[in-house]
């Protein structure tokens, strides 16, 4: 059975087995944006899990505290249930083969494993041609190479978001003759940066666009610490990185899904 909780202090004796996982847990339930369900079989707690409401009908999983995969099919069916037509976003370590199953089973939109990189020795010299911050003018542009960049609507930031939200999003653009050919999306935070996304057109690869667009974001940098984000798979990808000077954080392993549930 899932039913809503108000506090974590009744179910101590449970998170003793997530030690690591119910670091901040007080912090969550603090938040009033934030849900608590728990699982139970009678009083006995079998799973206890957290989301936030992020905009209209979409929600973000901020804890999974399951070895059950009981509480798990019935915590997915509740969701189902009670949020028709959200969207909900999962992010989660690639060893919880348990979750990663649930959610192939509902449907979910499972993407590859993830590393964490981060800006540890930067090459001094970049050739930024062509690499222009946003204007009103290329807005329209912008956004549809941003659809094109994710043609099935998987990801939660549209070009149009991210255009709007200047204090979180700094937008850099590739033009080549004028015309804008890639984007790089960076975020803005008070103690780093990260690369939210890049993306150049594929009749404009193999041309240097994604160095350029990252070695703008380099240098508009400076000091600050930048990070990015890059599919374990994707060897090309990684190569160029780390010929910018990024290096793997350790353990920082992690996999997103996207679930759309249907009304």
């Amino acid at each position: 059975m899932i039913r809503s909780i108000r506090s974590w202090e009744p179910y101590g004796s449970f998170l003793t087995a997530y030690p690591q996982e119910a670091v901040g847990l007080a912090d969550a339930f603090a938040r009033k944006e934030a849900l608590f369900f728990g699982a139970f079989e009678g009083e006995a707690m079998t799973g206890l899990f957290v989301f936030s409401r992020f905009e209209e009908n979409y929600l973000v999983m901020g804890r999974w505290l399951t070895r059950s995969e009981t509480a798990g099919r019935e915590m997915l069916a509740y969701l189902k249930r009670t949020y028709p037509g959200y969207g909900v976003e999962f992010t989660f370590s690639p060893r919880d083969t348990l979750l990663r199953k649930l959610l192939a089973e509902v449907g979910a939109t499972i993407f590859p494993e993830q590393r964490d990189m981060a800006l540890a020795s930067p090459v001094q010299q970049f050739d930024l041609t062509g690499i222009e911050p946003l204007s009103k003018a290329q807005e329209h542009a912008y956004f549809a190479l941003h659809r094109d960049s994710d043609p099935e609507g998987e990801t939660y930031w549209t070009g149009e978001m991210v255009a709007a939200d200047k204090e979180e999003f700094l937008v850099l653009l590739a033009l080549e003759n004028g015309v804008p050919v890639g984007y790089l999306d960076l975020g803005l935070g008070d103690e780093g940066n990260n690369v939210g996304d890049l993306y150049v057109d594929s009749a404009h690869r193999r041309k240097g666009w994604g160095r350029k667009l990252l070695g703008k974001a380099v240098v508009l940098m400076g000091e600050k610490p930048l990070t990015l984000q890059v599919d374990v798979e994707n060897h090309p990808a990684i190569r160029l990185y780390e010929s910018l000077g990024f290096r793997f954080k350790p353990e920082s392993s992690w996999m997103d899904a996207i679930w759309r549930i249907n009304n």
